[in-house]
């Protein structure tokens, strides 16, 4: 119920941020045995069974366990801080070009370019003409990114500054290539709202590949159990679940907001 109640407090200026520990209140010692059973079912229910791979901190013997705390949220993007659909089938709807002509881009060098293996504004050039794309190339992107900042979910991102303004630190765990990720980072303005953007294009891995979630980890220096992670696909969900993370599908507001409930 912690998390969820960050929800339903008034956002307070970021620089303004009182980062001190918060005093406990003091509790009679009936509340204090019921305080203590909560928490040992919380730490039986995130408890981890074995340990992960990647350079982590120690997690500790049985004698000397600790409640695990949430320590850091990350956010896919599309599907779940924006609402915006496939630029594919968008392209293909708007400019009448027929979706099998774009695909093979999309499902092959694009890939690269998320790696930083390739560079999109050249690999555009060399298809924009077989799709039929009478603008430039630098148009074509613009295009592209265009819908972005309309799109953006609102109602998460708002949560996303409540939830800051209690120290937790709150980042983008994203698959893109290097132009649209520095897009949503600056022009988007989602620097103003996160911690840090985790991009693909520069860890050189994508999800759900280990050497994703071992970068992030390690750069975070958390344990993995302390780390939430909100994705639109349910491989990447699963994969995250299965390296130690908490990982959630995102639906919808209402179902994030239950999910932070249950925590």
């Amino acid at each position: 119920m912690l998390v969820y109640s960050l929800l339903l407090m008034t956002r307070a200026p970021v620089a303004q941020l009182d980062t001190r520990p918060t005093e406990r209140n003091s509790r009679s010692g009936g509340e204090r045995n019921k305080v203590h059973a909560l928490v040992a079912q919380w730490i039986e229910r995130f408890r981890p069974k074995e340990e992960v791979g990647g350079s982590t901190p120690s997690k500790g013997t049985k004698n000397n366990r600790k409640l695990i705390m949430i320590r850091a949220i990350l956010y896919d993007v599309d599907g779940v801080i924006t609402n915006s659909g496939f630029f594919s089938e968008r392209l293909s709807k708007e400019q009448n070009i027929p979706i099998d002509t774009i695909l093979p881009f999309f499902k092959g060098v694009y890939g690269d370019c998320q790696l930083g293996k390739a560079d999109l504004y050249t690999e555009l050039e060399k298809v924009k003409s077989e799709w039929g794309y009478q603008g430039d190339t630098s148009e074509l992107i613009d295009y592209w990114f265009s819908d972005i900042t309309p799109s953006l979910n609102k109602e998460l991102v708002d949560s996303v500054v409540k939830i800051r303004d209690q120290d937790t630190k709150c980042y983008i765990a994203t698959n893109q290539e290097i132009n649209r990720a520095e897009y949503l980072w600056e022009d988007a303005g989602l620097s103003n709202y996160f911690d840090g953007i985790f991009a693909s294009y520069e860890i050189g891995a994508k999800k759900p590949d280990i050497k994703y979630f071992d970068y992030v980890v390690n750069k975070l220096q958390l344990l993995p159990e302390e780390i939430i992670f909100f994705d639109s696909d349910k491989k990447i969900v699963d994969a995250a679940n299965a390296y130690g993370m908490r990982a959630f599908l995102y639906t919808s507001f209402e179902e994030y907001k239950k999910v932070l409930a249950d925590l």
